[in-house]
Parts: structure tokens; C-alpha cells; sequence
């Protein structure tokens, strides 16, 4: 649904519009990492007393309110840095954000620690519907950049009163201060890991706002926005499956390194040839879906979707880093990213002068803090190295099959419109995948229909 709304969104706005509001999210965004406090992972970890369940909502409310203050207090900042006054009015209503996240987290959390995704998938649904035909609507009857805005509080607000609806848990007006330290002990490491985290993923963003400015912002963040959806989330939305999974199988090293092996070749079959097929088509799909308008976001993309492929491959470690309660080695490895990294991004933006290097130098470096997080991530867990080559190799034997056969197709149908070009290398790359796949490794497809069958109800199973 996202992906829907951005495609209708990027027809209707400008990319300033994109751009500007871009802006008011890098501080909304980082913020809402601190006003958490690593409070939903604790919960995930510490997960045998309900009393720190009502410690935490009290703690995550009283932060939430201290975070609408001192957002309201920092918009000036953000203008001022920016450039652009619009973001000090976009920042401002954005910040309601942090109270509406207070209330739903507790509930969400319940909900993520038992497993219970296919309830949870109502109130993520009905936030992006909602989302995003607000936003459509809004654009339609010109509310411009603030569209954007509106559609995001709304989305906010609908999630927040349906977890309350579908969620039977309600806060007792109790502090233990026992939980409440174990609390921040476990939430304060995840939160320096996940500040960490965010600087990587977000820096450059304010670089090429900074140096660059809001146009080239905007079409940055079209190119940004579909390999992160169809890549990044994806792994984002497995590691909220596959982190409580984790925790349960903590005291058993073998079980976990088991889980983590199985998880990442998953992970492969699918992002590689996302990431890779989406580098290929990067061309017809933007002129096809998104319109000339938006055609310097090509090359950018192209380079997103390789970061994204390569970020995909990692994705799993940090969860594993977590579950294991090694939060410290996991901001270590934030913390070196981040020195290779910024520097890199500076450079691009501020010496070269061009979005595409800003994309070209993310991919470069997320190829080197990948290999320096798997490797760690095996030597933690006492494998072998060659066994996570090994994991994904399948899937990148038939990436690089996929990838000749999409090219050669991209090439023999130029003269055709953007949109039959895009829909015949999307055909003959699939087929191609998944032929040298069945042809290789038949048992992962065995495997797979058995996982299928065993995750279906009884009823249905035997129908």
C-alpha cells in the first residue's frame, strides 16, 4: 500500500515537496529512536513478569511527552539548518507523532513477543491504507508538501486507536523501580546501537539537504523510497518475527545458530533478486511508474538497490547480537561503520556535488560493514565463515544467471515502451531465477512447500 500511494503521491507532488518534508522526518525520525529507549526490545527479552509491561508504558508516555517539548523546541534548528522555514511548521505537527508511538508501543510489543502477526497485521494494514489515501487526498485538493504530513499523523493516529481496540491489556497506574533499571540497563545499549544505526542510514539524507537542497532531495528520496520498501522493510518486517524467535532460543547456542542460517538463506532467495533485478530495470521502472519527471532518480536508484541488497545480507546479525545480549559488540559495529561511512557520504555530497555519488559511495560501504557484521556475527556464534558463503550461494548463482538474461532481454526489447520492457525482463528475469533454482537446489523448493503446508491450520492442510 505504500508502494502504491508513493507511486500516485510522486505524480501529484513536486520534488521539493518530497524534499522539504524529507527534511522535518530526519529529526522526527531520529528522535523517535531515543524516545523509545530500547523499552519494546526489553520487553521482548525480559519477557516473563507483566509488571514490566505497566513500568514501561509509564516510562515510554513520560518520554513521548518529553519528546513533543523538545521537538517543538528544535524545529527553529532544523529550519535554520535547512535553509527553509517550511520545516519548522512540518517538524512542529510531526511531533505528536512521539505520543501517539508512547501509546501503541506497549500493546504492539505484546503482540510482537507472542507472535501473534496475523493480529498485529490489522493495525499495520489499516496505518497504511489509511496513510495513504489521506495523503492522496490531501495532494488531489492541493494541499501540497503538507499532504505528506497530514497523511503520516493519520496513519499515526488510526494504528494507536486500533492496537487499543484489538489489544484486551490496559496500563495499571504501577513504577517498579526493579524493572524500570532492568529497563534502561538493556533499552540504553539498543539505543545507542540504534542511534548508531540511524545516523548510517539517514546522514545521507542531511548531506544532500545540506549541500545540495530540497529538489535534489526529493528525487534522492524517490530513489531511496522503492529499494527500501521492497528490500529494507522487507528485512525490517522479518527481523520483527524473527527477534523474538531469538530471544526464546537463547540458552540453546545450537538452535539459534540453527534459526540464523535458516533465516539468512530465506532472506537471500528473495532480496537478491530484488536487489538486482531492480538495479537492471531501474530505468523502464522509473519512466513507466513514476514518469519522466522523475528520471534523474535512475542512476541513483540503481545504486540504492545494490546498498539494499547488500544491507539485506547482514540484516539478520544484529538480531542475533541481541537475542544473545551482545549489545555492546553491536554498537561497536555501528559505531566503525559509521567512521568509514560519514566521511564518505561528506565527501560525495559536498566534493562531487551529485546524489548518484551519494548512492554509489552507500552501496561501496555497505558492502565492507556487511562482511565486518557477518564475520563478527560468526565468530560470536563459533561458525565458520564459509558456511554463510555457503548459505547464500544458491541464491547468488541464480542472481547472476537472473542478471545476464535480464540484461540481454533489456537489450533486445529497446525499442519497446518503457512499460512492456519492464514487464518482459520482470517475466523472462523470474523465470530465469527460479528455472536455474529448481534446476540447482530442487530441495529448497521441497523444503519450502513443507514450511507452507506446516504453517497452514489443521483444516486446511487436510483439505
Amino acid at each position: 500500500m505504500v508502494l502504491i500511494s508513493t507511486v500516485i503521491l510522486a505524480r501529484l507532488l513536486t520534488k521539493s515537496d518530497f524534499g522539504v518534508v524529507s527534511f522535518a522526518m530526519l529529526l522526527i525520525g531520529f528522535l523517535d529512536v531515543i524516545n523509545s529507549a530500547g523499552i519494546s526490545s526489553a520487553l521482548i527479552y525480559y519477557q516473563d513478569d507483566q509488571r514490566a509491561a505497566h513500568s514501561a508504558f509509564w516510562l515510554d508516555l513520560g518520554l513521548g511527552a518529553i519528546m513533543v517539548t523538545g521537538t517543538w523546541l528544535a524545529a527553529p534548528l532544523v529550519g535554520n539548518y535547512f535553509d527553509d522555514e517550511r520545516v519548522v511548521q512540518f517538524t512542529r505537527a510531526l511531533a505528536i507523532v512521539f505520543l501517539l508511538d508512547s501509546l501503541e508501543d506497549v500493546p504492539k510489543t505484546m503482540l510482537t513477543r507472542s507472535l501473534a502477526f496475523n493480529i498485529k497485521f490489522i493495525p499495520d494494514f489499516l496505518q497504511s491504507i489509511f496513510k495513504g489515501i489521506i495523503s492522496i487526498l490531501c495532494a488531489v485538493m492541493g494541499f501540497g508538501a503538507w499532504s505528506l504530513v497530514i497523511g503520516h499523523i493519520s496513519g499515526a493516529l488510526i494504528s494507536v486507536t486500533t492496537y487499543w481496540i484489538i489489544v484486551p491489556w490496559r496500563p495499571k497506574f504501577e513504577m517498579t523501580m526493579q524493572w524500570a533499571r532492568s529497563i534502561f540497563s538493556y533499552g540504553s545499549g539498543i539505543v545507542a546501537s540504534n542511534i548508531l544505526s540511524y545516523i548510517l542510514v539517514n546522514i545521507d539524507y542531511l548531506f544532500v539537504g545540506y549541500f545540495l537542497g530540497a529538489t535534489a532531495l526529493g528525487v534522492y528520496t524517490i530513489a531511496f523510497r522503492i529499494p527500501d520498501l521492497l528490500i529494507v522493510q522487507f528485512c525490517s518486517l522479518v527481523g520483527k518475527v524473527i527477534f523474538p524467535v531469538y530471544a526464546k532460543l537463547k540458552e540453546d547456542p545450537d538452535a539459534l545458530n540453527k534459526a540464523f542460517l535458516k533465516t539468512m538463506n530465506y532472506v537471500a532467495l528473495i532480496t537478491i533478486p530484488l536487489g538486482l533485478g531492480l538495479m537492471l530495470v531501474a530505468e523502464p521502472f522509473v519512466l513507466a511508474i513514476f514518469t519522466d519527471k522523475w528520471s534523474e532518480a535512475i542512476p541513483v536508484m540503481r545504486a540504492i538497490a545494490l546498498y539494499a541488497l547488500l544491507l539485506s545480507l547482514a540484516y539478520n546479525a544484529t538480531h542475533v547480537y541481541k537475542a544473545r545480549g551482545a549489545i555492546s559488540t553491536m554498537t561497536y559495529i555501528s559505531a566503525v561503520r559509521a567512521m568509514m561511512l560519514i566521511p564518505g557520504l561528506w565527501w560525495a555530497s559536498s566534493q562531487i556535488g551529485t546524489i548518484e555519488a551519494v548512492g554509489w559511495t552507500h552501496a561501496v560501504f555497505a558492502l565492507l560493514g556487511g562482511g565486518i557484521n557477518l564475520i563478527v556475527a560468526a565468530r560470536i556464534m563459533n561458525i565458520f565463515v564459509w558456511r554463510i558463503f555457503n548459505t547464500l550461494r544458491p541464491a547468488i548463482i541464480a542472481g547472476c544467471f537472473m542478471s545476464v538474461t535480464t540484461l540481454a532481454t533489456l537489450q533486445l526489447s529497446y525499442f519497446l515502451g518503457p512499460l512492456f520492457q519492464l514487464i518482459l525482463a520482470a517475466i523472462v528475469g523470474a523465470t530465469s531465477y527460479i528455472g536455474i533454482l529448481f534446476w540447482s537446489q530442487k530441495g529448497i523448493f521441497t523444503e519450502v512447500l513443507q514450511l507452507y503446508r506446516s504453517a497452514l491450520p489443521t483444516t486446511a492442510r487436510n483439505s
